[in-house]
């Protein structure tokens, strides 16, 4: 019954690429939740727990920039979510694809959701983890540009001055190393296309 769940939910989010039907996200976030909430000794039927909360991150990132998520629960949660995956790799030195692909995907969200003509304000707590998933993948230009982005739209609301130093030291440092999600012809502010799929068999870790 659990590997079926798993099973479903993973489908679904892969067939999203494919075909596009919000309703599969949907159902795919319904399905993870459920696993989470429901059997909290997932490795015993060879679900690793921070492979599954890999994936509701990147279900969630995808429901909320498709529109159907809600902003403010959604992005609570995949904070929350995303610190503990940060917390699992650099405690354990285990970096998976499918963890770091997780990380990019809040990194996607919250640039899609705290960037733009009308930005909201970024929470502390979204800022601290990009800062947290900077220090962990000092490579990823993404990621660094998304805490800057995400800065420099704080400074515009609050005018904390330490915000504006600090996204223009992060900018500055990235200026000859242009991300590759924003120099790919047609990517929009909340393209996911550098993200593997989250495919992998119940027994192997994402």
């Amino acid at each position: 019954m659990i590997h079926i769940f798993y099973y479903l939910a993973v489908q679904l989010f892969s067939r999203l690429s494919m075909y596009k039907q919000p309703e599969d996200i949907t159902y795919s976030v319904k399905y993870f939740r459920y696993l989470r909430d429901t059997f909290h000794s997932l490795e015993s039927f060879d679900i690793p727990r921070h492979q599954l909360m890999s994936c509701l991150v990147r279900a969630l990132a995808e429901n909320l920039i498709s529109g159907s998520g809600d902003v403010i629960q959604d992005m609570e949660e995949m904070t929350a979510l995303t610190y503990g995956i940060l917390i699992f790799e650099s405690e354990t030195g285990i970096s998976t694809d499918g963890g770091r692909d997780a990380i990019m995907s809040f990194s996607v969200a919250a640039f899609a959701t705290f960037s733009g003509d009308n930005p909201q304000l970024p929470p502390e707590e979204v800022i601290q983890v990009l800062r947290e998933a900077t220090a962990l993948i000092p490579d990823s230009h993404d990621i660094a540009i998304d805490l800057s982005r995400c800065l420099a739209t704080r400074y515009g609301k609050t005018k904390v001055i330490n915000d504006f130093k600090e996204a223009i030291a992060i900018a500055d440092s990235r200026r000859y190393s242009f991300p590759r999600r924003y120099s790919n012809a047609g990517a929009g502010k909340g393209d996911m296309g550098h993200c593997t799929p989250c495919d992998a068999p119940v027994n192997h870790i994402c």
